[in-house]
């Protein structure tokens, strides 16, 4: 039998039947999303900043649903989106840092079911399946990504640095240790 652990933390497979077409993803309306969302698991892309040398990393304050609390800075991948470039993109969007995909190591596969989610009806809940990178960031690149997070999503405190004790004491979601014990093995 496959430990489901270990599969947690193997990139997955990716099969292209033609390397020369392109998907070409639309955006849509608030309603359709809404639907589809209600309907179809999201796959997206997160990033835990980190400083290997000191072991600790950098979550913001998130201050929307689904995940509210300290979490990692993330969101949906395009239709026909390579993982890493997409969080590539989303990692600009978010912070206005431009961090190549090479910067970007895989580091978990997660699944999420979560109660609520931003889009009307709440109530409905989202059913997420989360690509996870680590980027080691300087102190430069956090301040700048600090500055630009979006206060609509993010409370402006920025990013808070944790050693494994304060995600305890802080009582994160177990996601968060999971990844910490992934990022830092020799301390799990």
């Amino acid at each position: 039998m496959v430990d489901p652990e270990k599969i947690a933390h193997m990139p997955p497979r990716v099969y292209t039947e033609d390397p020369e077409f392109t998907m070409s993803p639309e955006h849509l309306p608030d309603d359709v999303y809404a639907q589809a969302i209600s309907s179809l698991v999201v796959v997206c892309a997160d990033v835990l900043f980190a400083d290997r040398a000191r072991k600790t990393v950098f979550l913001a304050h998130r201050k929307v649903k689904p995940m509210i609390g300290l979490w990692l800075i993330g969101g949906r991948i395009r239709a026909g989106e390579q993982a890493d470039a997409g969080m590539a993109r989303i990692v600009q969007r978010e912070t206005s840092l431009t961090l190549p995909a090479g910067r970007f190591e895989f580091l978990a596969m997660h699944r999420y079911f979560f109660k609520d989610r931003k889009q009307q009806p709440q109530e409905k809940g989202t059913d997420a399946l989360v690509y996870t990178f680590l980027a080691e960031v300087t102190p430069d690149e956090l301040r700048i990504a600090a500055a630009h997070l979006d206060p609509g999503e993010y409370e402006t405190a920025g990013f808070e640095e944790c050693n494994r004790d304060a995600l305890v004491a802080a009582e994160v979601h177990p996601a968060i240790l999971d990844l910490y014990d992934s990022a830092f093995p020799e301390r799990a």
